[in-house]
C-alpha cells in the first residue's frame, strides 16, 4: 500500500521520538492485518494513536486559579481541535472511522446499524425502536401500551445517567472525573464552545472527506 493511502491513525511517521522511546518499554503485538500495537495503561493502542492519547495528556495542565483554569482549557480545546482537524486523534481520524461504518451499514444492514444522534434527540421512541428491531428483541404491542420504549428513554437519559452515584463520584484510570463525561446533549451545542472560524473550517474539512459517500449531517 502506498504511504498516502494509510489511514491517519495507522501512520507511524508523525510518532515522536521521546514516544518512540515509551513504545520501546511497552508490550506489543499485531493486529488481524499484521499492524504493529503496543499496550499503553491497560489498552492497546496503534503508535500514532498513541501519540494522540500522549499529546492530550501532556496538554492537560490545570492550574490554580480561575483565570489560569479558563486559559488552560481553552488552549486544550484549541489543541484537542488542531488534533481533531489533522485526523491525529485517539481512535484515528474522524471521517474514516464514520465512513467505515456508513459504508458496513450500507454493504450489510442486517449486522451494521448506522444511528445519527440528531435523529435520535428529533425521534427518540422511534429510534429506539428501531433498535431494538435490529437486536433481534422488537417491542411488543403490550409493551409499547405499559410505556416500556419511554421508560427505557428514561433511564438512559443524560439527566438520569449523570445522576448515578457511581457517574457523580468516580474516576476513569486516568484520573478524570466521570461527570466530565455528561454534558446538556443538545445538538448543535459546539457554537458555545467554537469560534465561528472553527465551525466553519471543520464543516469544510467534513464537507470534503465525506463528499460522494451520500452521507450528510444536519445543519
Amino acid at each position: 500500500m502506498d504511504h498516502n493511502e494509510v489511514p491517519e491513525h495507522l501512520r507511524e511517521d508523525k510518532v515522536s521520538e521521546e514516544t518512540k522511546k515509551l513504545i520501546s518499554s511497552l508490550p506489543k503485538d499485531k493486529d488481524s492485518q499484521g499492524r504493529r500495537l503496543c499496550k499503553y495503561q491497560g489498552s492497546w493502542y496503534y503508535y500514532n494513536t498513541l501519540q494522540g492519547v500522549i499529546n492530550f495528556h501532556n496538554n492537560f495542565q490545570p492550574q490554580d486559579t480561575d483565570n489560569q483554569r479558563v486559559e488552560a482549557t481553552r488552549s486544550v480545546l484549541e489543541s484537542l481541535f488542531e488534533s481533531l482537524c489533522s485526523g491525529v486523534t485517539f481512535y484515528g481520524p474522524f471521517w474514516d472511522q464514520v465512513l467505515s461504518y456508513w459504508r458496513g451499514s450500507l454493504e450489510d444492514p442486517s449486522h451494521v446499524l448506522f444511528m445519527k444522534y440528531e435523529e435520535m434527540k428529533e425521534e427518540p421512541c422511534g429510534q429506539l425502536k428501531r433498535l431494538a428491531e435490529f437486536l433481534g428483541c422488537p417491542f411488543s404491542e403490550e409493551e409499547e401500551e405499559r410505556g416500556a420504549v419511554e421508560k427505557i428513554l428514561e433511564l438512559c437519559s443524560l439527566r438520569s445517567l449523570s445522576d448515578l452515584e457511581a457517574n457523580k463520584s468516580g474516576k476513569t484510570v486516568n484520573g478524570v472525573d466521570h461527570k466530565f463525561f455528561f454534558r446538556k446533549g443538545e445538538v448543535g451545542e459546539s457554537k458555545n464552545y467554537l469560534t465561528p472560524e472553527m465551525e466553519r473550517r471543520i464543516d469544510m474539512i467534513i464537507e470534503e472527506k465525506l463528499r460522494g459517500s451520500g452521507l450528510r449531517f444536519q445543519e
